[in-house]
């Protein structure tokens, strides 16, 4: 179980990283005219899914275990 918390962080560290570079590069643009600026807009998006819903699993699993141990 404790693998899986560690998996999960790990990912969910890896798509901040990205959506960080890459977002900060799209606050930048005006708008996308070149195939570089597609493909940041693609990493965002690529990393912005994956970071919501290893988010909402971790608060789910935190949510649990604290509930867990206030019920004993």
């Amino acid at each position: 179980m404790k693998r899986d918390y560690k998996k999960h962080f790990i990912i969910l560290l890896i798509c901040a990283l990205g959506m960080y570079v890459s977002g900060k590069n799209l606050i930048t643009i005006e708008s996308i005219r070149t195939l570089l600026d597609g493909l940041n807009a693609m990493t965002f998006f690529t990393c912005f899914f994956p970071f919501v819903i290893n988010a909402l699993i971790l608060v789910r699993k935190s949510l649990r275990m604290l509930i867990k141990i206030a019920t004993h």
